[in-house]
């Protein structure tokens, strides 16, 4: 086994006495060497293992049985200048690096992919810094194209989770995966699995949905889209459009405004604006009328009564006063039906 550089060496199953050592006992007391500058200081690369042999290579046993702060393995290196790289140690197999500690205390493992140091944790591909997390900061960070992965395994290891967070680009963060859709969950309250209310972002079916559910024990909430300073707001309910509210709650603020109309299922009828000031029932098309059926009908108090059976006046139109029901049967003809009493 060779101990020291120069090719000097000692048989540990009988040593001689080195330095202060109890000679010819097979144990050392105390063993202290100082080798020759520019040489190895300790080497052993003769030694191999076969069989069923499984002895380590170095083995220190030391029982600790003090109030003092004892340290099991200890390195001193007096860097007076040495290359930024140098490693403190460097654990290997076959030759190549599985765990080095660098000399500013970066700790790596498996080559260069891991780095422990005092700012925190890093992970490199062997160029850049992949991803880093910083204890001091509390700051976590994902350079390139990585993502944030879960899976229902082990799988997002391999890139194969089911849910992947990435930066798609300067200022953009996306929920993709490929060509499966995603969803995304924002829960109200939240008993278990069957119990709960929320509100949700999804894809169905190439449809981009918007809205609240809930389960169990949980009550379906109102969804709002607000307006600027919460000042305006179209709510759904459960089952319907609830209102757009203005600076009152529940106070009707603004009315819908439509570019062209309001269309049934079927498309065979609606309300349209035909003119400045006019709606109608119809199909699509002005002028192509459709019936409207009431229970109750109220009119508020007309303006521009008919004086004349020639009055101006537009087919259709209706007005009345205390004692008739007028009605316009064609342009500027107006007739009138006498409103009984009793």
């Amino acid at each position: 086994m060779g101990f020291f550089g120069g090719g000097a060496s000692v048989d540990l199953a009988s040593p001689p006495a080195i330095g202060n050592t109890t000679p010819n006992t097979g144990a050392f007391t105390t063993l202290s060497f100082a080798p020759a500058n520019n040489t190895t200081g300790f080497s052993n690369t003769s030694n191999s293992l076969t069989g069923s042999n499984a002895q380590s290579l170095i083995n220190f046993a030391q029982t600790w049985n003090t109030t003092g702060t004892p340290t099991g393995l200890k390195f001193n290196i007096t860097d007076t200048a040495s290359n930024s790289a140098s490693l403190i140690f460097d654990f290997q197999i076959g030759g190549t690096s599985r765990l080095s500690l660098r000399k500013d205390g970066r700790l790596s493992g498996a080559g260069t992919y891991s780095v422990l140091r005092s700012s925190g944790f890093e992970a490199h591909d062997g160029a850049s810094i992949l991803y880093f997390v910083n204890p001091f900061s509390g700051n976590v960070g994902i350079y390139t194209s990585a993502s944030i992965q879960w899976g229902s395994s082990a799988a997002p290891s391999n890139n194969q989770g089911d849910i992947k967070i990435i930066r798609d680009t300067t200022g953009v963060l996306a929920l993709q995966n490929g060509v499966n859709s995603q969803s995304l969950r924002l829960y109200n309250t939240f008993t278990d699995a069957s119990n709960y209310e929320r509100g949700f972002m999804r894809w169905a079916t190439n449809v981009l949905e918007i809205g609240a559910e809930a389960a169990g024990t949980g009550t379906q909430r109102t969804l709002s889209f607000l307006g600027g300073s919460n000042n305006a707001a179209i709510s759904f309910t459960a089952n319907s459009l609830c209102a757009i509210f203005g600076n009152n709650a529940n106070t009707f603020y603004k009315i819908i405004q439509l570019e062209a109309g309001l269309r049934y299922t079927g498309n065979d009828a609606g309300l349209f604006r035909n003119a400045a000031g006019v709606v109608e029932v119809n199909n699509g098309t002005a002028g192509t009328f459709r019936d409207l059926i009431v229970r109750n009908f109220r009119m508020s108090a007309p303006t521009g009564v008919p004086t004349a059976n020639n009055s101006t006046g537009t087919e259709g139109s209706i007005r009345w006063d205390a004692d008739y029901i007028y009605i316009c049967t064609a342009t500027n003809t107006w007739k009138r039906v006498a409103i009984a009493t009793g």
